[in-house]
């Protein structure tokens, strides 16, 4: 029984490095051949390694070779490694605590068996929005380790850390065993050609393959929804299968930034601390003296938002002089620069104003008005078809067909002596 479900994982689809997956292999087979009966028995031992609280941050350990279940973890490593199904508990735990804040993933892994990786990822990623929670790797945070790791938001590593193996992998291998008495006779449905495909034919190496490009698909998107970055960048920058160590993986933004998880918790707590203290009101000049970071970038932002709004009502200001003396200069007409000019150095002289102004100033100056009505009256006729002059509204009125007709008329008048100027004359006509 105990040699069928090792030979199962051996065979499962694994995210994990070259290195432990031998070792790993090599174990299974030790276990198989018999020659470690001490530790092949099926038990219900857990990962030794719980999760521990410091202050207002919970720190939750992921360490050594990754498997779905505890059992098959014991089978295989014994009490070092840990199981997805012990990690999504304690992340439940720490979520429910009302004195935890903030959370630590402390990850030291190669990595290990596919199966639940995803789940456990997208639940780290989803309680993001309940807490905050960093990833922290001071060893190796690799293939299923990384993409954990990824899933926080924010990645701490120590300057010594490798980061990276974005990939997926699976090894089979033929046990050689003594002549058995009993001869394995299997049949496949014909219905399901694929269902025992076996890696000695193309077509089977083929289908493998794809399920392992499948994997890794899932694997590589999630990466780049997770680190904020294109599925090209994951596949061209982020080591392509490969590991990276300390500085080179900060630059291919593998990771955030250095510090140590000793100093990350002091932070968090730090972080934390002040948030909590900040909601109990205290005044400004407690800000500023027991968290002057804090005061100086409450300071600044509000420094910066102050000149934004002063910005913002200058070229405003700005617009509206422009659209002012636009105005004002539009009522320009010869022998009105001097008012105009005056108007325009008056602030507070708006266009309306100013227009109502020069419309008094004409009422006051007969010959100024009496212009002013020619100007408008020729003006008027070169609009209209026609000029209808009458004496009054029970006459028939004098037609004009334009307001060069108009002024030949005005200027008859004058010549007569009738009349003594064109302004005069068009009066006439018009009473």
């Amino acid at each position: 029984m105990i040699e069928r479900i090792l030979a199962y994982l051996l065979s499962e689809p694994w995210l994990i490095t070259q290195q432990l997956a031998s070792s790993i292999q090599d174990s299974i087979n030790t276990k198989i051949s018999g020659s470690d009966q001490a530790t092949t028995q099926l038990t219900e031992k857990q990962n030794t390694e719980a999760l521990w609280r410091n202050g207002s941050v919970g720190i939750l350990p992921i360490h050594g070779p990754i498997f779905r279940y505890s059992k098959n973890l014991s089978m295989i490593c014994g009490d070092v490694g840990s199981a997805t199904e012990n990690i999504d508990s304690m992340l439940s735990e720490l979520l429910d605590d009302p004195s935890i804040n903030s959370i630590v993933l402390d990850i030291n892994s190669p990595g290990g068996i596919a199966s639940g990786i995803h789940e456990l990822g997208e639940r780290i990623y989803q309680a993001r929005k309940a807490k905050k929670i960093v990833a922290y790797v001071g060893g190796i945070g690799a293939s299923a380790g990384y993409w954990l790791a990824s899933a926080a938001s924010e990645i701490v590593i120590d300057k010594t850390a490798t980061l990276g193996s974005i990939g997926t992998a699976i090894s089979y291998q033929r046990i050689k065993s003594e002549m058995s008495p009993y001869e394995r006779i299997e049949m496949v449905s014909s219905q399901s050609p694929k269902k025992r495909l076996g890696l000695e034919s193309d077509e089977g190496r083929a289908e493998m393959q794809q399920q392992l490009d499948d994997i890794t698909e899932v694997f590589v998107g999630t990466v780049a929804r997770n680190r904020g970055v294109s599925v090209d960048c994951v596949l061209k920058d982020f080591g392509q299968g490969g590991v990276m160590l300390g500085r080179r993986a900060l630059d291919a933004k593998l990771g955030d930034r250095f510090s140590s998880l000793n100093q990350l918790i002091k932070d968090l707590n730090k972080a934390n601390t002040t948030f909590q203290t900040i909601g109990k009101y205290m005044d400004l000049n407690q800000l500023k003296t027991e968290h002057p970071e804090t005061y100086q970038a409450v300071f600044n932002e509000g420094q910066a938002a102050a000149q934004a709004t002063v910005d913002a009502a200058k070229a405003e200001g700005i617009k509206a002089e422009q659209a002012r003396i636009t105005g004002i200069l539009e009522l320009n007409k010869p022998g009105y620069e001097k008012q105009i000019a005056g108007f325009i150095k008056d602030p507070e002289m708006t266009r309306e104003a100013a227009a109502l102004k020069l419309w008094q100033s004409e009422s006051e100056d007969p010959q100024t008005s009496k212009s002013r009505m020619l100007e408008q009256l020729l003006s008027q006729a070169e609009s209209l078809d026609s000029v209808n002059v009458s004496q009054d509204a029970e006459e028939t009125p004098k037609r004009f067909s334009s307001a060069k007709e108009l002024q030949a008329a005005a200027q008859k008048l004058v010549a007569a002596g009738e009349a003594k100027d064109i302004t005069a004359a068009i009066e006439q006509l018009r009473s």
